[in-house]
């Protein structure tokens, strides 16, 4: 029987953590039935004998395809689209990479249950804990810092994007109608360019019940890679987030023009950061403070203390993180 739902996982050297991730997807309680898909992008550390051994285990869930070269070493990037995506059979799709896991066994049955009766709604996300290497955890949720289930707009994402490992989505949206700059944009990191286009198919739900951890500062991670970014990297990334921002205006005819532009001037704050001089930095605000005229006085001041002073900034954010929660 054809599965209502593909959980995909890619790995890499992940020998330490995948029977976690395994383990917590065979454990989830359905009234439907699931496969697993996992790509090993050539591990060396005995991942790939590991999800061998698993798919011997459950030959009818789990798949396991492998490469003989390193891909990502080759400029192969947004794996889970490249590699298991064209295969998935379910109809909706459950995302995890291998050293994260689910913490709750009904996590799949709750987004599925969602999905199926808000047909309006491309994707469904949830609030998860964030742990290190060593599974410790940093802190209690990973993701947009609200109590209560809500929906989430370009805004919301680019302030926060929610972990790969609560993203649950309808691949009915998109499949067929995936756009190049999908593959081309934004490299390093594919499921901010995913979240985008899923927007564009129909609106996301965040479910404020802890479902998922998320780990971070694995080596060869995004996260571990993007502490070690120089300015003018971290310049880039920003600037590549901006443009496929801009795709999505264009691919929309600007039918959601209001809330992406509120999200390219968050973005714009953040690239104006990796600017050492002052002089700038003002000259880089004055031209964001130019295109951005339909965004309210309260987030244009917010642009301005994000861009010319990061340190103040980051202790508003924090107080108002600590009022949110207390």
């Amino acid at each position: 029987m054809k599965p209502d739902v593909s959980i995909c996982c890619v790995t890499y050297n992940h020998a330490g953590y995948i029977e976690k991730a395994l383990r917590s997807f065979l454990k989830q309680h359905t009234n439907f039935q699931y496969e697993i898909l996992i790509h090993d992008d050539c591990s060396t550390d005995g991942t790939e004998q590991i999800i061998l051994h698993y798919q011997n285990m459950y030959p009818n869930i789990i798949k396991v395809y492998t490469e003989k070269e390193n891909q990502f070493s080759q400029g192969s990037r947004k794996m889970f689209f490249r590699y298991l995506f064209p295969y998935a059979k379910g109809k909706y799709i459950a995302l995890c990479e291998g050293d994260d896991y689910w913490i709750d066994s009904e996590k799949l049955q709750k987004q599925y249950d969602f999905m199926e009766k808000n047909l309006d709604y491309s994707v469904i996300t949830n609030k998860s804990i964030c742990i290190d290497k060593k599974g410790k955890m940093l802190k209690k949720y990973s993701g947009p810092n609200v109590k209560t289930d809500c929906d989430l707009g370009f805004y919301d994402e680019v302030n926060c994007l929610p972990p790969t490992a609560s993203t649950f989505f309808d691949k009915r949206k998109i499949d067929g109608q995936i756009p190049d700059w999908f593959f081309e944009k934004c490299d390093e990191s594919g499921d901010y360019v995913m979240h985008m286009l899923l927007l564009t198919k129909g609106k996301c739900r965040y479910l404020s019940n802890t479902m998922s951890a998320y780990r971070v500062m694995v080596p060869g991670s995004s996260n571990e890679r993007f502490k070690k970014y120089s300015k003018v990297q971290l310049r880039q990334y920003y600037q590549d987030r901006i443009d496929v921002l801009k795709e999505v205006d264009s691919m929309t005819e600007s039918k959601f023009y209001a809330d992406i532009s509120k999200a390219i001037l968050k973005l714009d704050g953040y690239k104006n950061q990796t600017y050492g001089r002052w002089d700038d930095r003002i000259k880089e605000v004055k031209k964001g403070l130019i295109n951005c005229n339909i965004v309210s006085r309260h987030l244009k001041i917010k642009y301005i203390i994000c861009s010319m002073t990061p340190r103040l900034y980051h202790m508003l954010g924090i107080i108002k993180r600590i009022t949110l929660w207390s």
